[in-house]
């Protein structure tokens, strides 16, 4: 298979753009993180082999979850003496869910990315020292020198505000 550098960049930027999506895709069908890591390798190999025949023109991720749940159905029945699989009606159950829930997944997304640009600078430091940093609240409290509980009183407020400003604009009440 010969791709042209475009058609592999746009491979790329598809697939770095997705793939988060594609592992919470598959963490909705598979019991575990090791198994998710090896069928998204899989859904990697396959989705590369295939792309040739991507349309530009459709959704990237319908397609991809196509090909992301057939991988897990394969997986789940090489391992089916596990006893932690799943049926395969509950594995279409759960894939044609999570598939249609993208969407949504995403406008929720950008309401998010966009109420945080309109909090106070100190609320989103603490949303990203807390989640994008993963510090513990007991360490982070300690270098503010305030209580753990003031500083989960902080978060709770800035959750709410956050909260309030995603709800608006999911129901359109701001533009």
């Amino acid at each position: 298979m010969e791709f042209t550098d475009k058609r592999q960049d746009l491979f790329v930027e598809l697939y770095c753009q997705h793939e988060p999506h594609i592992r919470s895709f598959l963490r909705s069908l598979l019991p575990t993180n090791t198994d998710v890591d090896e069928v998204l390798q899989e859904v990697s190999v396959v989705i590369w082999k295939k792309f040739d025949r991507f349309d530009e023109s459709t959704d990237f991720m319908r397609w991809v979850y196509v090909i992301a749940r057939l991988e897990a159905l394969k997986y789940r029945r090489k391992h089916a003496r596990n006893r932690l699989v799943f049926d395969d009606k509950v594995y279409t159950l759960l894939a044609d869910e999570g598939k249609d829930e993208y969407p949504k997944r995403q406008q929720e997304l950008k309401a998010l990315n966009t109420c945080l640009t309109t909090l106070p600078e100190n609320q989103r430091s603490l949303i990203d020292t807390i989640y994008k940093n993963k510090t513990k609240a007991v360490d982070l409290a300690e270098k503010m020198k305030t209580t753990v509980s003031s500083l989960y009183m902080k978060l709770t407020r800035t959750r709410k505000a956050l909260y309030k400003c995603i709800k608006q604009r999911l129901e359109g009440e701001v533009t």
